[in-house]
């Protein structure tokens, strides 16, 4: 992989902006959303999922992207899920309540590492976003995670529709795993 840093003049917030208009996530979204290029990872120990990753990314206001984490599911429809790695300037709690309002913590440190992460999160309408704070530096922003929700449809005898339903995209349900819903009405 490339050494060399790419720089883009926006802040860390209007990349979270363009991200999630990339949903369902793709190699070729995030390469044109963020002008830069991802390399594919081989894992021979995980046959479901592509991996890409990328050089680090300068961004406006001291804001370095480190890393770009993308995962898609090789088969199936799934909308991926991508973490961003986040170093230069110390982003604290503070400045994402400014941004995103009350956070609710998802994932606490389990004391195996200094790499271990609280979790904040924010269920949004595409998803959840999560923003993770390493043991190490606890008060700066180390990881922004996009976690899609899956949609899901289920058909409705009455209206002949296909309803959507909403799932999250890692909580370890397969597609295959979802039996249809029917509503039975009697008649009397």
């Amino acid at each position: 992989m490339q050494t060399q840093k790419r720089t883009m003049m926006i802040s860390i917030w209007q990349v979270i902006d363009l991200l999630t208009q990339q949903i369902p996530f793709s190699r070729q979204k995030i390469e044109a959303t963020l002008s830069t290029q991802l390399i594919e990872v081989e894992d021979v120990f995980n046959k479901l999922h592509h991996f890409y990753k990328s050089v680090s990314i300068q961004l406006a206001g001291g804001v370095v992207i480190s890393n770009v984490d993308l995962r898609i599911k090789r088969d199936g429809n799934h909308p991926g899920f991508l973490v961003l790695g986040i170093d230069g300037i110390c982003i604290t709690v503070e400045e994402l309540r400014k941004q995103y309002g009350e956070l609710q913590i998802t994932q606490v440190p389990h004391g195996r590492s200094l790499d271990d992460e609280t979790s904040l999160s924010s269920s949004l309408s595409w998803g959840k976003l999560s923003f993770g704070f390493k043991e190490r530096n606890p008060n700066c922003l180390a990881t922004i995670a996009f976690e899609p929700l899956i949609r899901i449809y289920r058909w409705t005898p009455i209206t002949h529709l296909y309803l959507p339903r909403e799932i999250p995209a890692g909580c370890g349900i397969k597609h295959h795993d979802i039996q249809p819903q029917f509503r039975h009405y009697r008649k009397d």
